[in-house]
């Protein structure tokens, strides 16, 4: 319950940020669900030209990260900063510079995500590249997809495969990826929903 408590009065001020920014323009509130051995819980907001979001995990850590949105066409691009803390007890772990690049027409899906987590006990980048193309079955986007997270004494990169599917009420998309090297393993299911 302490980890439920912690990500509504997360939202609550995520909601009461965004609001003094003073814009006009209705918000676009995104619900995001990952599951990949444990869950994480996403509340995003986007207002006029501003991004905030939080998110919390069953793993035992949650996030708050904020910044500017910036579209050319159908390229959206946001700087961000965050920081992570362990649920109980609170405590600040990184301080993460972040760059997502988001690119999306009629057919093409194409997604990069750029974090370092920066802190005391040894930072590290975290990286995800994406594209997938629908039209070839109703409803349905496939593609291949990249991550990996790399530190000063270890590397780890997964290669898979990614497939979004639109039920109309948000969209499922799911990751199976490996790592060529050592033959480990992931599978991420994800659910979004806007509001």
């Amino acid at each position: 319950m302490t980890r439920f408590k912690s990500f509504v009065i997360a939202a609550i001020i995520t909601v009461w940020a965004t609001s003094l920014l003073g814009q006009t323009a209705k918000p676009a509130n995104l619900f995001r669900v990952d599951y990949d051995g444990s869950y994480t819980i996403w509340l995003v907001q986007e207002r006029g030209h501003v991004l905030v979001d939080v998110l919390t995990s069953t793993a035992g850590w949650a996030e708050i990260d904020a910044g500017p949105i910036f579209t050319i066409g159908g390229l959206s691009i946001y700087p961000l900063v965050g920081i992570d803390f362990n649920n109980s007890p609170v405590i600040v772990g990184s301080f993460i510079p972040q760059l997502y690049l988001f690119y999306r027409n009629d057919r093409i899906d194409l997604g990069s995500w750029f974090q370092f987590f920066l802190n005391r006990s040894g930072n590290s980048f975290y990286f995800r590249d994406y594209v997938t193309v629908s039209g070839i079955v109703p409803l349905v986007s496939v593609g291949p997809q990249f991550e990996g997270t790399l530190t000063s004494d270890a590397q780890e990169v997964l290669v898979g495969g990614r497939l979004k599917y639109d039920i109309k009420l948000g969209e499922f998309v799911g990751f199976i990826g490996g790592n060529p090297k050592d033959g480990s393993s992931i599978f991420r299911l994800t659910y979004l929903v806007p509001f």
